[in-house]
């Protein structure tokens, strides 16, 4: 019983570790500027969601189409960790507006 101990707390602890898809790491800084070197405004929505969505967001629109989100559903729980995106479109269906954040568990 008493060698079980540590393998259960070691199991749990694993539980914390941040995931992320891949286009998420290197930290909130490191994100908001990859995202804004990659998708400045005046960038076709379509290719945002396009990419996002291949690298594992899952995507959200409003029923107009002008406002979206990305975001991350996290497999770490009970960890929080938050991967995501919101931008706007204008009425060509263009990034408008966009930011990004990315928060770890610790």
């Amino acid at each position: 019983m008493r060698a079980l101990v540590p393998v259960l707390l070691a199991s749990a602890l694993a539980g914390c570790a941040p995931t992320a898809p891949p286009v998420a790491f290197g930290g909130d800084a490191a994100f908001k500027a990859r995202m804004a070197d990659r998708f400045p405004p005046g960038t076709p929505g379509a290719r945002v969601r396009d990419e996002l969505g291949a690298a594992g967001l899952a995507i959200e629109g409003t029923p107009d189409g002008r406002r979206w989100i990305a975001y991350d559903v996290p497999e770490n729980l009970p960890c929080y960790s938050r991967t995501r995106v919101d931008w706007r479109e204008d009425a060509r269906g263009r990034v408008a507006l966009l930011t990004a954040q990315r928060a770890e568990c610790s």
